[in-house]
């Protein structure tokens, strides 16, 4: 856009190509960035930097980046069109020096300005919007359309992973509890409490799958444990952690539980965060209940014997995949 006002005005099939660095910069009013056409594509690619500025001089101004007010008639049967932000792939690997990484992309509000002197108050920093669009309402029997999903997920669709925290507040069922034993951190300072396992104990609990599971993918459950004074003195021997566990998702049948072992060898100092590695669980649906018996099977070669010199339980958790921020309906996804 030229000094005074002269818009570029680009149509169907037009490909803008700039080098170097480039603003599209609106200094007052509402500047506007449009693509008119019924099926065609709209490309602005520069080989540097490009850069949309808002109302820096002007006062309050607005861009957008808009493929909604599209004056061709839409036919019958054809979705709205889509709008792609991406980054530059990575460049191929010509020298054997490795792979490039490919282009970040940044999306961030404005930040608020100071106050210009005396007892002026700062100004806020912007808010960061992302709006799924509201399904359309049916026409006489017909069902609204579903609300859009915010979805956070890689390039393959992948999800990412998350805990799912079962912080150790157990239910212990009589027969064989776990001690609540004291454990003062390299002997030194406050002491603190935590459920050592004997061979044989065992507790239970419950948890529900966030309704930002990506549904259908597998769990993976482990156990955070601890040696506490007896990492050097345990070297190299095992603790055989397992679960026994049901899961049924909303209006279905609990089956007949299933097994995890979650093995793990001390590593031979004292003090140290253990984690074992991940078992697998078949994947459910949102709002499906884990119940699970945490237990320490016979068997492994911890050769600690009575209160105090047992391995101590920190956490049990479970990561999952999170593909986004919540499910579209209250009970389903």
């Amino acid at each position: 856009m030229a000094a005074g006002g002269t818009q570029l005005g680009l149509w169907s099939a037009t490909r803008l190509h700039l080098t170097g660095n480039h603003y599209v910069d609106f200094n007052s009013g509402s500047g506007l960035i449009r693509h008119y056409g019924a099926a065609s594509a709209f490309k602005f690619v520069t080989s540097s930097f490009f850069e949309l500025d808002v109302g820096t001089e002007g006062g309050p101004s607005s861009v957008n980046i808009d493929n909604a007010d599209n004056p061709v008639a839409v036919t019958d049967d054809t979705p709205g069109g889509a709008i792609y932000i991406r980054s530059k792939d990575g460049g191929a690997d010509t020298d054997s020096s490795g792979g490039e990484d490919g282009g970040p992309v940044y999306l961030y509000s404005g930040v608020g300005s100071a106050g210009g002197g005396g007892a002026a108050n700062g100004g806020d920093g912007g808010d960061y919007h992302i709006r799924a669009g509201i399904g359309g309402v049916g026409a006489g029997m017909g069902v609204n359309g579903a609300d859009g999903l915010v979805y956070l997920e890689k390039s393959n669709a992948d999800g990412f992973w998350e805990d799912l925290r079962i912080v150790p507040t157990l239910k212990l069922g009589g027969a064989a509890n776990p001690n609540l034993s004291a454990w003062q951190p390299t002997g030194a300072g406050a002491t603190l409490y935590l459920y050592e396992f004997d061979n044989g104990d065992e507790a239970f609990f419950t948890c529900q799958i966030p309704h930002a599971y990506k549904e259908s993918t597998t769990l993976k459950p482990h156990v955070h444990w601890t040696p506490r004074a007896r990492g050097v003195v345990e070297n190299g021997n095992t603790v055989f952690w397992e679960i026994d566990y049901t899961i049924a998702n909303p209006g279905a049948n609990f089956p007949i539980c299933g097994n995890v072992q979650l093995h793990d060898t001390c590593s031979g100092a004292n003090e140290r965060h253990e984690q074992t590695d991940s078992g697998n669980i078949a994947g459910a649906q949102i709002s499906a209940i884990l119940v699970i018996r945490l237990f320490r099977a016979a068997g492994d070669t911890w050769a600690g014997v009575g209160n105090n010199n047992q391995p101590a339980l920190l956490e049990f958790d479970i990561h999952y995949e999170a593909n986004s921020n919540g499910s579209r309906e209250e009970l389903t996804k």
